[in-house]
C-alpha cells in the first residue's frame, strides 16, 4: 500500500486521513464514506466537492458518477467492474479507458514503491 498521511476536510470540524478512505458513494447531496477503521460516515458534501479535495491524491479514481475508490483497496479489476473486498463497482462506458490507464499507472508506481522499500530495508 502506498502511504500518504495527508488529511482531507470532510465537514464541520471533521478531517480524515485520505488513505483511510476505502470508497465514497453518492447519496443525493450527501456522501457515504467507508473507512478502514470500520464505521461509515455520512457527510453533507456531494461527491464532486470531495473529489476536488482529492485532486492531489493519485490513489483515488472515479469509475462512475456515484463512486470514488481508493486504488490501494482494489482486490480485482476487469473492463466492466472493480472489486473492493466483496463489493463490485461498475465502470461507466465513458471512463473505461481512463480507468484502465489510471490503474496501470498506479500498479507501476506501486511496484516501484515496493521495490524502493525493499531496497531500503536491505
Amino acid at each position: 500500500m502506498i502511504q500518504d498521511r495527508r488529511v482531507i476536510h470532510i465537514g464541520a470540524r471533521t478531517e480524515v486521513i485520505a488513505q483511510d478512505i476505502i470508497l465514497m458513494q453518492a447519496e443525493i447531496n450527501y456522501t457515504l464514506l467507508t473507512l478502514t477503521s470500520g464505521p461509515q460516515i455520512v457527510v453533507a458534501y456531494h461527491l464532486g466537492k470531495l473529489q476536488e479535495r482529492l485532486l492531489d491524491h493519485q490513489t483515488f479514481i472515479r469509475p462512475n458518477r456515484n463512486t470514488i475508490i481508493n486504488l490501494n483497496f482494489v482486490t480485482n479489476y476487469d473492463e466492466e467492474c472493480i472489486s473492493i473486498n466483496d463489493r463490485k463497482i461498475q465502470i461507466s462506458r465513458r471512463r473505461k479507458e481512463t480507468i484502465s490507464l489510471n490503474i496501470e499507472n498506479f500498479n507501476k508506481t506501486k511496484a516501484q514503491y515496493l521495490k524502493f522499500e525493499k531496497n531500503k530495508v536491505n
